[in-house]
């Protein structure tokens, strides 16, 4: 899904957007088009296909081809959804960073009662004189 990066330690990723036909198209989504001439934009069909596999920190690129930056009405839709993506972005970012540092804390949780349930069982488990 993505590549690491080794500046960062984050995982990046590039969303192309194009202009094809009249319509925006985001490459790394087939099922993500706006067509200019009634632009709508389904939310949650770009989120599905560019967040549904996220499982760690992600920086999102996104890059616009020289054909939609040619078109003006077409830079100004392609910003907001890229405005979307990358408040999307930093918000499963602040969401995983809680859940990760949770999850670390439960597992340190869970090897402290382990060891303390070690400690015990071996005096109970002493052969008797």
């Amino acid at each position: 899904m993505s590549s690491e990066s080794a500046s960062s330690g984050m995982a990046q990723k590039e969303i192309n957007i194009d202009l094809v036909d009249g319509k925006l198209v985001i490459r790394e989504s087939a099922a993500v088009m706006v067509d200019m001439t009634s632009p709508k934009l389904n939310i949650g069909k770009l989120y599905e296909s560019l967040f549904s596999d996220v499982d760690e920190p992600i920086s999102m690129e996104v890059k616009y081809s020289n054909a939609l930056k040619s078109d003006r009405k077409a830079v100004e839709i392609a910003n907001s959804i890229k405005t979307i993506i990358d408040d999307a972005s930093e918000k499963i970012n602040d969401d995983l960073a809680i859940f990760l540092a949770s999850s670390g804390e439960n597992r340190e949780d869970d090897q402290v009662e382990e060891d303390e349930h070690d400690k015990g069982s071996g005096l109970m488990s002493q052969p008797e004189r």
